[in-house]
């Protein structure tokens, strides 16, 4: 950086230009939200203020005269020389924080991760701290929500890295809040980057596909896969008229060992349905290529547990695939579990009984388990109801086959075929 009272000198120069309410607007060409970020910010002009390039500023308290800044600064003692944000608390520190803020961001879901640069100016701010947030606007941060640890930065350059950033309803915008220790706080933000986190290896899963519309983080696929209805549908669609294949692949397992098993319910999700379903192993997935076959359930409907699944060079993803050869073909996909050996419970289906089967509308459920919850499921994978009740109406449903899925209090399950006339 330049000489810190150098700096200085030109900094209070401009600071009695600068009047006013400090809380100011992105321009309105910053409308549109973005889903990454990489800003070094060396295409900007050294002094130059802040808002800038849909970045945003704000005091809390708002100052009502000469006010700190948030600029641009160069230092020249480096080659190249490098550019970066510089706060500045000026005579405003006594319980004030400074808020730069990103551009709207449309990515703030929980699976995005910030990391920056940040040192202070020069001792002048030692105590002072630094911590990231999230707000709903650019003009204020009434509602600003910390995410993270507060960072202590020094006057040797850190990288903050990894700082997970939870989803906030309505919130669009990533905040980094500098609380000067003193007046004449300066600290230096540059590189500031907004991705994907990276996807952590897993030892166990427990997915459930409740409330969600899009493909879980760190789950990819290939194909038409839908989440509805709490659950995963591997559907061919209305417009082939030659088969196909869709792949629906889990997380990154360290523990496919040959000491795991995997459970999950499986439904038809269409109806001409005379396709199969595979389970298997990759060691890439992205590259379907690498799948081992393990077992070939048939999509009739029920909760399936396999084998223990072996353990196999360089395979790290467990992976559904779906071959079909029509339209309107699917399998529904729900409430998958990798678990141990030892850890799985086991559902005694000789302990439940579904009766009258078929029905004319109501039925009952006899057990001497404890039951938790009953679902019923139309041919489609629709979630007909939810009930404790062991006496079931479906009177005012269509005729035609169901599903229905009996929990345990323990978390087993088992499901049965019932056909209503």
């Amino acid at each position: 950086m330049n000489n810190f009272y150098a700096t200085k000198k030109r900094l209070t120069s401009l600071c009695l230009l600068a009047i006013g309410l400090v809380s100011f607007n992105a321009n309105s060409q910053c409308t549109t939200p973005v889903t990454t970020l990489s800003e070094n910010f060396s295409s900007f002009t050294d002094g130059d203020t802040f808002p800038l390039s849909c970045w945003g500023f704000v005091t809390d308290p708002s100052i009502n005269s000469t006010t700190p800044l948030a600029y641009i600064s160069e230092d020249t003692t480096v080659t190249p020389s490098n550019k970066a944000v510089t706060l500045y608390a000026h005579m405003y520190a006594a319980g004030r924080s400074f808020y730069l803020i990103s551009p709207a961001l449309s990515t703030i879901n929980g699976n995005y991760h910030l990391k920056f640069d940040a040192k202070l100016m020069s001792q002048l701010g030692n105590g002072s701290s630094l911590q990231v947030g999230t707000v709903d606007s650019q003009t204020s941060v009434t509602n600003f929500t910390a995410a993270g640890s507060v960072f202590t930065p020094t006057t040797t350059n850190q990288t903050f890295t990894s700082i997970a950033v939870p989803a906030t309803s309505g919130h669009q915008y990533v905040a980094i809040k500098f609380t000067p220790g003193a007046n004449f706080s300066s600290v230096v933000i540059d590189n500031i980057v907004w991705e994907q986190a990276p996807c952590p290896v897993y030892t166990t899963l427990n997915e459930t596909f409740d409330a969600i519309t899009a493909i879980p983080n760190c789950w990819t696929k290939s194909g038409n896969v839908l989440f509805s209805n709490n659950a995963a549908v591997l559907y061919s669609g209305g417009a082939p008229t030659t088969g196909g294949v869709i792949y629906l692949v889990s997380p990154e397992l360290s523990t496919i060992d040959g000491n795991h098993l995997l459970e999950y319910v499986l439904t038809t999700a269409a109806p001409n349905n005379n396709a199969d379903l595979e389970i298997g192993t990759l060691s890439d997935n992205t590259d379907f290529t690498t799948f081992s076959a393990i077992t070939t359930p048939t999509p009739n409907g029920g909760t399936y547990t396999t084998a223990a699944i072996p353990a196999k060079a360089g395979h790290k993803y467990i992976a559904f695939k779906f071959t079909y050869t029509n339209i309107h073909q699917g399998v529904r996909i729900d409430n998958v579990k990798w678990t141990t050996l030892a850890s799985t419970p086991k559902f005694d289906t000789s302990k439940v009984t579904v009766y009258p089967n078929p029905t004319s509308g109501i039925f009952n459920i006899d057990s001497e388990l404890n039951i938790a919850k009953i679902e019923v499921f139309n041919s489609t994978g629709q979630k007909v109801l939810t009930t404790a009740n062991k006496e079931i109406n479906l009177q005012n449903a269509a005729n035609g086959l169901y599903f229905v899925t009996v929990t345990t209090n323990e978390g087993t399950q088992g499901t049965y075929k019932l056909i209503k006339k």
